[in-house]
């Protein structure tokens, strides 16, 4: 019998309104799961809003697919220390390689071990395929999977850890070492193709740390990171020296995206892109060391991991 009831007047009208600027209703979604009704207008919407999905075997979000969009811890199967990951592009083959000579092979649902054959750390995995995989770590380690098991190779500097391992197909495969010497020097690089592993001079007196490339055919690039904001790119002629990324100290990876920017990462949280012609500075949101990436996603120290959306967002 309210002469004035008004919607948003914080009353209930029996009869007239169903809700009155309240919060959502819990409800149940059409596959089950505890979803939320909005109230609108001071009526309860007519379709209950699924929740947002999360890692436990189940479809919250009532979308047909189980867990699909969040991280979910998976048993890695080993207590040693992972330093490199690598997948196949459908992702139905991987490994994952470590220290003390751990390497953990994906079968496309689980993890298992694939004896190395080796106790040193593991430091970089790369492969074209589930059956061309190569692996490289500290005391000049280097394998080879052939799909069927690990095998030790030659080709590279019998000193200095093989600290990163980057291709574009079978056969033209790139690897860095660290300086041969115990008192520094330029960083190793050397080059597969026609089979056979050859040395690359570095023009540069510092280490390096990461690999990556862009473009395709005639316009494909590689590019070398490391130490003092070291950019390197491979050219007609070798190697050539971009110069040094501004107020950058160690840079750690790099990555390309499908606009030719080339994006390098670095220590204090360094972000940088580089367009061809000149570096532009980005807000990366942390001062953590920033150490690998993947398809728009970089990771790094204290848990840190960044996502690449319109700009740099941090993800908890």
């Amino acid at each position: 019998n309210c002469r004035n009831a008004a919607c948003g007047d914080g009353y209930i009208y029996i009869g007239g309104e169903d809700c009155d600027a309240a919060g959502p209703r819990t409800c149940s979604t059409s596959c089950g799961t505890t979803g939320s009704q909005a109230c609108v207008d001071c009526r309860w919407e007519a379709s209950c809003t699924p929740p947002d999905e999360t890692c436990d075997g189940t479809d919250e979000d009532c979308d047909g697919a189980t867990d699909e969009g969040v991280w979910c811890a998976a048993s890695a199967g080993t207590t040693e220390q992972l330093n490199d990951v690598w997948f196949t592009a459908d992702g139905t083959a991987g490994f994952a390689v470590g220290n003390n000579g751990i390497i953990r092979r994906w079968n496309g649902s689980s993890w298992s071990t694939s004896a190395s054959g080796v106790s040193v750390n593991l430091y970089a995995v790369w492969g074209s395929s589930a059956t061309s995989v190569w692996a490289g770590g500290a005391s000049a380690t280097l394998l080879f999977w052939n799909g069927t098991n690990w095998a030790t190779q030659s080709g590279l500097a019998t000193t200095g850890s093989v600290l990163d391992l980057w291709g574009r197909s079978a056969g033209d495969v790139w690897a860095i070492q660290s300086p041969a010497g115990l008192l520094g020097g330029s960083g190793q690089i050397y080059h597969r193709t026609l089979g056979s592993w050859a040395r690359v001079d570095n023009p540069v007196e510092e280490s390096l740390f990461g690999i990556c490339g862009i473009g395709a055919g005639t316009l494909a690039e590689t590019f070398f990171v490391g130490g003092a904001g070291t950019v390197l790119h491979t050219t007609s002629r070798g190697l050539y020296d971009i110069g040094p990324v501004p107020r950058a100290t160690s840079l750690r990876a790099c990555t390309g995206d499908s606009r030719g920017t080339l994006w390098v990462f670095g220590d204090g949280g360094k972000i940088v892109s580089w367009d061809g012609t000149r570096w532009s500075e980005e807000h990366s949101l942390t001062l953590n060391g920033l150490k690998a990436t993947w398809g728009g996603w970089v990771v790094g120290s204290r848990g840190t991991i960044l996502r690449l959306l319109l700009g740099w967002r941090r993800i908890e």
